[in-house]
């Protein structure tokens, strides 16, 4: 995945992965925790692109009344 690849280069630059990528199925995404050089935790996500539905528009009418 693209997650694993990022890591994978994180890692290879230095970087403490502090959390290796993690799966959700239900939830259709992918998750890992890297920290910064002040120790703060930087969460990364991979959401699956298919399952990212655009908001559909409300059915309202402007100005009638």
């Amino acid at each position: 995945t693209d997650l694993q690849n990022m890591i994978a280069r994180l890692k290879s630059n230095g970087v403490k992965v502090t959390i290796e990528p993690r799966r959700n199925e239900s939830l259709k995404l992918s998750w890992a925790f890297i920290s910064d050089p002040d120790g703060y935790a930087i969460e990364l996500l991979e959401i699956d692109s298919n399952e990212i539905r655009p908001p559909q528009p409300e059915n309202t009418t402007v100005g009638q009344r």
